[in-house]
């Protein structure tokens, strides 16, 4: 999967970002302190962590899941290898 475009807004301040799978990296609104909200082409979600790239003021999200939604790979129980 690759980075698509999104609108994205950040404590209510609408930017342009992108998304890949739970990865979100978007400009950082001028003054801002802390991630208070998220919204993602229009669904509000949780954000499990965040990182500001200060070389260029880039905000580098991940969403939160929450426990159980996440699809799990499912295995027979035997060896790939054979």
């Amino acid at each position: 999967m690759g980075w698509e475009k999104a609108e994205v807004k950040v404590n209510g301040t609408d930017v342009e970002g992108y998304v890949n799978g739970l990865l979100v990296e978007c400009p950082m609104p001028k003054d801002m302190k802390e991630m208070k909200s998220l919204t993602v082409n229009g669904k509000s979600v949780k954000v499990g962590a965040y990182e500001v790239d200060t070389r260029d003021d880039r905000l580098k999200i991940v969403i939160d899941v929450p426990d159980g939604t996440q699809k799990e790979a499912k295995s027979d129980g035997e060896s790939p290898e054979g």
